[in-house]
């Protein structure tokens, strides 16, 4: 919701459990999506592939990235909910927010050895 609607939700949720009001004001501006990664190969991340091609092209729908960094060991995919890391894209068309959406989970690649 927060990125969707560009509105705070935890400053209005504090606000509705102190006050009782909730002021924020809530309007859907984009459509969102998080896509979720895994690393090919076992071990330590070596390499991103994509990634700094992804970012040139889609800077602007890019809200949050957390991808495990090179150096870093694999995650075990049996203890955590976000894999070896993840983006959360956005854009006012819903289309749009897909073709981007699909294209970082085609294009960039973690490489594990």
């Amino acid at each position: 919701m927060n990125f969707s609607c560009d509105v705070d939700v935890f400053r209005g949720w504090a606000e509705a459990v102190c006050f009782g009001t909730f002021s924020e004001r809530v309007r859907r501006l984009y459509n969102v999506a998080n896509v979720y990664k895994r690393a090919q190969g076992e071990g330590t991340i070596r390499a991103v592939e994509g990634l700094e091609e992804f970012r040139a092209r889609h800077r602007e729908a890019l809200v949050w990235e957390n991808l495990l960094p090179v150096g870093a060991r694999r995650r075990n995919w049996r203890q955590t909910l976000v894999s070896d890391g993840f983006v959360v894209v956005r854009h006012p068309d819903l289309a749009a927010t897909l073709a981007i959406a699909d294209e970082f989970a085609e294009r960039v690649r973690l490489i594990a050895a």
